[in-house]
């Protein structure tokens, strides 16, 4: 049965179901066939949070990771360069 259709049957009239609906809604009380959804609500949340620390940790190591490559490649640069300098030191 639906929540309006228990209401009615209780002898309150359709503008009085509108009206209890709208108060509801303001309120903030909700109602749901689902069950135990505090629960639910509370485990999706946590998983949430969860997540979230981990794409942090994830982009942390990703920054670092990034940094270490561009390192390197600097490196690969300055190596290369020092060797074709010496390369043309040696030809002369």
């Amino acid at each position: 049965m639906v929540f309006t259709e228990l209401l009615i049957s209780q002898g309150l009239s359709e503008e009085q179901v509108k009206e209890i609906i709208r108060k509801m809604s303001k309120n903030r009380i909700f109602i749901t066939q689902e069950e135990k959804i505090e629960e639910r609500y509370r485990k999706m949340k946590l998983q949430r949070d969860q997540m979230r620390v981990k794409l942090q940790l994830a982009e942390a190591t990703l920054g670092e990771l990034n940094r270490v490559l561009m390192t390197n490649k600097n490196m690969a640069i300055e190596d290369i360069t020092n060797h074709e300098i010496q390369m043309k030191v040696e030809r002369r």
